[in-house]
């Protein structure tokens, strides 16, 4: 081991023990509040929600809060605040999307001995259970979309054309890595790996559907084609070239998985079955019908093994973690009772 890295490691150690050292005793028996705070839900500069509409999904996510309080950790809020905060987020494109997406982010502000010696919350980032609302990708969807930047004042590719390259990009950004193996747990709620949780209405088309071979490498090479960078252009599109020669004509027409062909792929895909397929946002599952105040998918992440989370608990007991009452909520979780509050 050399010197610095011998110097980090001191450093480190000094740090935690202090840290750990100085760690404040949780207050466990004190009761705590509960609240919603419309932090920025409403504030999209470009959705131009109406009133009415604001005042109808308030009242649908009111609706979700009640479920998630018949969690028993939230039932009587002890040893923490419960802070729900409402926030204005969007993943992906959102020509994909429909009603008004957000994240509902349900903080554990727990209570502990604060240096002056008086009972304080946490209340700066505290440990959270966040919902995505109303959109078709999960922050577990690992993207292979591009988004094209405004016209470049420097652009030397010969192929350069803003309008083709938008247009490339836009063919792109649905598609995704799933996060890895679907399990149908009930009609209206699939998990995948084990962890991230889709809500939907099963009776509707699918939310997400399998991308081709030829579909993800056509999009790919006109993205790099007339992207503005001439050395960019030839070397990816050489390489994408290269790679796609790989895949005959059949191959080309099949579901795209996680893989990979070449000594150094860039598109890392092939057409051998595995569990992390290539999917894309399908904007078809959207009922347009409906309004826009309604909730028609929601997504998190809760793991399926309630074994670890015991263990975690009783380990952040022990360690005076914050995240206890976190772990415990997370734990009792019943996520089948979510399934109501899809429109």
């Amino acid at each position: 081991m050399n010197y610095f890295l011998k110097q980090t490691g001191l450093l480190l150690f000094i740090l935690t023990s202090l840290v750990f050292g100085q760690e404040p005793k949780l207050i466990l028996d004190k009761k705590g509040d509960f609240k919603i705070t419309t932090w920025s839900i409403y504030t999209c500069t470009d959705c131009d929600y109406t009133k009415a509409e604001e005042k109808a999904n308030y009242s649908k996510l009111v609706a979700l809060t009640d479920i998630l309080r018949k969690n028993p950790v939230l039932q009587e809020t002890k040893g923490f605040d419960c802070n729900v905060m409402l926030y204005s987020e969007y993943y992906g494109d959102k020509k994909f999307g429909y009603g008004i997406p957000g994240k509902m982010s349900v903080q554990f502000c727990y209570f502990f001995n604060a240096k002056n010696g008086k009972i304080a919350a946490a209340t700066i980032e505290p440990p959270s259970f966040g919902i995505h609302i109303n959109q078709l990708l999960s922050t577990s969807c690992n993207s292979l979309g591009f988004n094209a930047p405004p016209k470049a004042s420097d652009a030397d590719n010969p192929n350069y054309n803003q309008k083709k390259w938008e247009l490339a990009a836009e063919k792109t950004r649905p598609m995704f890595f799933l996060p890895g193996k679907k399990e149908a747990l009930i009609p209206g709620i699939d998990v995948y790996a084990d962890e991230t949780v889709i809500v939907y209405n099963p009776e509707r088309p699918d939310y997400w559907l399998p991308v081709t071979i030829k579909e993800i490498f056509e999009a790919w090479i006109e993205y790099y084609k007339y992207g503005p960078y001439k050395y960019e252009s030839e070397i990816s599109l050489k390489m994408l070239e290269e790679e796609y020669a790989l895949f005959n004509e059949e191959e080309r027409n099949k579901i795209t998985y996680l893989g990979g062909r070449g000594p150094a792929p860039l598109l890392n895909v092939d057409t051998e079955i595995n569990d992390v397929q290539v999917m894309k946002a399908n904007p078809e599952y959207w009922n347009k019908n409906l309004p826009r105040s309604d909730v028609q998918i929601i997504s998190f992440n809760v793991l399926k093994d309630k074994a670890r989370y015991r263990r975690e608990a009783a380990e952040q007991l022990k360690n005076i973690d914050g995240t206890y009452h976190l772990t415990r909520f997370l734990e009792a979780l019943d996520i089948k009772s979510l399934l109501p509050v899809i429109d």
